[in-house]
C-alpha cells in the first residue's frame, strides 16, 4: 500500500476550492482531513477558521484562528481574521440578547 506524502495538501487544495464554491461544510471536512494528516497544518487551521466563520460558527472559527497562530504566531493575516470574527461574535451576542429581552 503506496502512502501518500502530501496528502494533507491535496486535501487542503480542495477545502480552498470548496471555499471558492462557497461549499462550506465540504471544506470544513476537507480542511479537518488535511489536519488529521499533519496537526501543525497552519494553512489548513486557518482555512477551516475562514469556513468556521462564514457558516456562522464562530466559536470555532475563533478556535481555529488561535490555533494556527500557535503555528504561526507572526501571521497578520491569521491575526486580522481573529479580531473580524471575535467583534462578529460579539455582535452577534449582542444582536441575540436584544432579541431575548422581547
Amino acid at each position: 500500500m503506496a502512502i501518500c506524502l502530501e496528502c494533507e495538501k491535496a486535501y487542503y487544495s480542495l477545502g480552498i476550492c470548496y471555499i471558492e464554491k462557497e461549499l462550506y461544510e465540504k471544506a470544513i471536512g476537507a480542511f479537518q482531513r488535511a489536519l488529521e494528516l499533519r496537526p501543525d497544518f497552519a494553512e489548513a487551521q486557518a482555512g477551516l477558521g475562514h469556513a468556521y466563520e462564514a457558516s456562522g460558527l464562530y466559536d470555532q472559527a475563533i478556535a481555529s484562528y488561535q490555533h494556527a497562530l500557535k503555528s504561526k504566531p507572526d501571521d497578520e493575516t491569521v491575526r486580522e481574521s481573529l479580531k473580524r470574527v471575535s467583534l462578529k461574535q460579539s455582535g452577534a451576542k449582542k444582536m441575540k440578547a436584544l432579541n431575548n429581552g422581547r
